[in-house]
């Protein structure tokens, strides 16, 4: 049961889901998409979807359409003003189709019960949970006698060092590999070099079975100890007591 669920969790991460949003066919969110949306101040890398509108939307939609090398030349381009325009009447009109016809696109965890579902927030929402899902690893725990592996480093240097120098993945390659898989190939290098361990089906059940014991040690704990008195009567305890402490002192 607990390979199958690691290999699973392998399998999504290394050939992810494509989406489409906005009638756009997405690239699967890589390092490179990542450093872009970086550059330009995406909200849905920088902050939270809540800050993002509609231009945040449609520069993250041509952004993660393309390859990196493509993406990168795109905004250097003199036409991607009008690129943004164009992509933003392809959503009027898809809007207007889907209003008229009453469908829904293929997209994944899209909200069918949302009156305003082709509305920015919406949209936004959407566009930041591929960003999200894009980019789950594995989970790990550093080994004690480790240290951090990317200390005085951001984490996408270090992940770009790692796939190029040691795992001897090309920078086009790295940075067009699913973030995903990166982070599993990442964290499978320093797994290999003893510096952390990959959290595994069967450690994330005995984490839960250790939280659970603990959370009933407590309980059990708290429900053994003599009613004590309450901050709220402390003032008059201390206010009776203190007599008694004077005629001893005396």
């Amino acid at each position: 049961m607990g390979q199958a669920e690691d290999m699973d969790r392998f399998i999504e991460a290394a050939m992810p889901q494509r989406w489409t949003i906005c009638g756009v066919r997405l690239k699967p969110f890589s390092l490179g998409h990542h450093l872009l949306l970086w550059k330009v101040g995406s909200p849905f890398v920088t902050a939270t979807a809540a800050d993002a509108g509609w231009g945040d939307v449609l520069l993250g939609l041509a952004i993660c359409s393309r390859k990196f090398c493509n993406a990168a030349a795109m905004l250097e381009a003199c036409w991607l003003p009008w690129l943004v325009k164009w992509y933003a009447l392809q959503v009027r009109v898809r809007i207007w189709w889907n209003v008229l016809t009453l469908t829904t696109e293929s997209e994944p965890d899209r909200p069918t019960d949302n009156a305003d579902r082709n509305g920015p927030g919406v949209k936004a929402a959407l566009f930041a949970r591929y960003v999200a899902k894009g980019s789950e690893g594995p989970n790990f725990f550093r080994k004690e006698t480790s240290r951090a592996v990317d200390d005085g480093i951001s984490w996408a240097h270090a992940m770009l060092i790692t796939l190029t120098a040691h795992r001897r993945h090309t920078t086009e390659e790295a940075l067009n590999m699913p973030l995903s898989l990166a982070k599993w190939e990442y964290a499978a290098y320093f797994q290999e070099n003893g510096a952390i361990q990959i959290k595994t089906f069967t450690h994330d059940r005995l984490f839960k079975l250790a939280e659970e014991e603990k959370a009933k040690l407590q309980k059990a704990t708290k429900e053994s100890e003599p009613d004590r008195p309450t901050d709220e009567h402390g003032p008059e305890i201390a206010k009776r007591q203190a007599p008694m402490a004077e005629e001893a002192a005396s």
